[in-house]
This record gives C-alpha cells, sequence and structure tokens, in this order.
C-alpha cells in the first residue's frame, strides 16, 4: 500500500473496530464521570461553614457548573464542540 492510503476494511474489520471503540467509550466513560463526580461533591464541600464566601461567587461556581454540563450535553447529544471557560470573581 502506497503512503497516503487508506486501507479498506472489509465488514467484519470494521464490525470489530466498532466493537472495540463502544468497549472503550463504556470504559473511559465510567472513569471520567466517576472523577467528575467525585470534583462535584468536593466543590460541595465549599459550602461548609469553614469558608467564607459570597453569593456572587457561589453563583459564578453553579454557573460555571451549569454550562459544563450543557457543554456536555450538546456534545454528546447533538456533536455541538463549545467549551466554557471558567474565571472565578474575587
Amino acid at each position: 500500500m502506497a503512503k497516503g492510503q487508506k486501507k479498506v476494511l472489509s465488514d467484519a474489520e470494521k464490525a470489530k473496530r466498532d466493537a472495540a471503540k463502544r468497549v472503550k467509550f463504556v470504559e473511559l466513560a465510567q472513569k471520567r464521570t466517576e472523577r467528575a463526580l467525585k470534583a462535584i461533591r468536593q466543590i460541595e464541600h465549599l459550602g461548609s461553614a469553614n469558608y467564607i464566601r459570597t453569593d456572587v461567587q457561589s453563583e459564578a461556581i453553579v454557573v460555571a457548573l451549569s454550562d459544563a454540563v450543557k457543554s456536555v450535553a450538546q456534545v454528546l447529544l447533538k456533536g455541538i464542540t463549545e467549551r466554557p471557560s471558567f474565571k472565578l470573581p474575587a
């Protein structure tokens, strides 16, 4: 095969490749979702009396998390790829 040419896959090879991609998706999605949920639980701890925060700061965190969840939904459900950024007000 010459450089730059794509290999033509048989239907069986395509099915095998697709099955491997589905398995990898489940593996990565499980790990990343668990890690994201753990990070959110850690943010919850910032709501304790051990910390002093303003309503503006709390709202900024909630909005940033909501925007991130909306972004994930857009990518997973619609294929749209926009990424929100976050900067906590002082």
